[in-house]
């Protein structure tokens, strides 16, 4: 592995923010241990606002650009084409770019799945690629100028790791070779941030991990900062121009239920204090959608999947109240934003029963999905445009 490049710190300002939810890795399958992890969710590209600058120059350490906006929709470039991102709703204009939700991958309980899907709002579809990565699971991915952008992962799910880097342009998949890249881990969590995708922490397969680093769609840049305590299996989103990161597993025994919240602003991680916050958990789904990061499930202290839905404003964490219906408690769901609505997909209960429902969160309530699709499987990576 290449040593690590360092950058100076960024300095992001953003449209609208994007979402990430939980990442996931290791040995603790079906309730063996409570520091199982989350699948690696969705995220909706942010983009660059104002006079577009992200450091002094005006571009960020080791390359990359991106268009200036003075509001949404803003835009970036890929391959030559425009691809609407960021407002929650604008699609992609170019024939290279993510229009849809795409998912890859997962622990299916009985075979290896190297299969790609697309989900446009109605239905999935299995894609047809001529390349694809090899299996993985509890991986996580991103958005990012257009391209869905994978990294890492466990091939079988037992602790094992990888540390290559994926991208998926909506027709193809391709393997990046950047020349600095994260070690190898599993259960990590990733989230777009402006014109960068941040990778946070997981394990990779022996310790724990507590670092921060960013892909800028050419190489990869740790940042050397104070770090939140190490941890796998958190939650992770954007809002405005601060990740959030929420819960996994951790402590000095690396086996600890978490609940606390930080943030971070491209530059520094700050530990927030909120009135109100969901217990403590590790492998929940989040996403960004609109003015807050929607949470749901994961699995509590006890090891027992949850089914309570949570959303924050920016300040503090609450529970939407008359709900009618809501998906079956679960860990290790995927999820993705599409046309401003959270689709979540999948997960297990931690007790070998794996899901392969559908649901979307419309803003105030849970609908249940299109029954078909890609077979039960947990620890799949899912993002889409947003």
């Amino acid at each position: 592995m290449p040593s690590p490049k360092v950058s100076r710190p960024l300095a992001v300002a953003l449209c609208v923010g994007g979402a990430l939810a939980a990442a996931a890795c290791s040995s603790f399958k079906n309730g063996s241990s409570p520091g199982e992890g989350a699948d690696s969710g969705g995220n909706d590209a942010a983009a660059i606002d104002g006079d577009g600058k992200v450091s002094g120059d005006g571009s960020l350490d080791g390359g990359g650009t991106s268009d200036a906006c003075a509001s949404p929709p803003c835009s970036s470039t890929c391959d030559g084409a425009s691809c609407g991102q960021g407002d929650g709703s604008s699609t992609c204009t170019g024939t290279m770019c993510v229009t849809t939700i795409v998912l890859f991958g997962g622990d299916d309980t009985a075979t290896s799945t190297t299969d790609t899907w697309t989900f446009a709002g109605s239905s999935w579809t299995n894609a047809t690629t001529t390349s694809a990565p090899p299996h993985r699971e509890e991986a996580a991915m991103a958005m990012l100028a257009g391209k869905a952008v994978l990294f890492g992962g466990s091939p079988s799910g037992q602790g094992d790791v990888v540390g290559d880097t994926w991208t998926w342009d909506g027709t193809q998949w391709t393997q990046e070779h950047p020349a600095h890249a994260p070690p190898a881990r599993c259960y990590h969590s990733m989230a777009t941030l402006g014109a960068t995708i941040v990778l946070y922490g997981g394990t990779d397969g022996t310790t724990q991990l507590a670092d921060t680093w960013t892909w800028d769609g050419t190489d990869w840049t740790q940042h050397l900062t104070a770090q939140p305590p190490a941890r796998e299996s958190a939650s992770m989103a954007t809002l405005g121009g601060d990740v959030v990161l929420f819960g996994g597993v951790g402590g000095s025994s690396g086996n600890t239920e978490l609940a606390d919240t930080w943030t971070w602003n491209g530059s520094a991680w700050s530990q927030r204090s909120p009135a109100q916050s969901p217990g403590a958990r590790d492998s929940a789904t989040a996403v960004s959608m609109g003015s807050g990061v929607v949470l749901f499930g994961g699995q509590d202290v006890n090891s027992a999947a949850l089914a309570d839905t949570w959303t924050w404003d920016g300040s503090n964490w609450s529970q939407p109240s008359g709900l009618t219906q809501s998906p079956p408690a679960r860990l290790a769901a995927a999820g993705a934003v599409l046309q401003g609505q959270f689709v979540l997909f999948g997960g297990t209960t931690n007790t070998s029963n794996d899901f392969n429902d559908t649901w979307i969160w419309t803003g105030s309530a849970w609908l249940q999905g299109p029954t078909s699709g890609p077979s039960v499987r947990a620890y799949s990576a899912m993002t889409g445009p947003g």
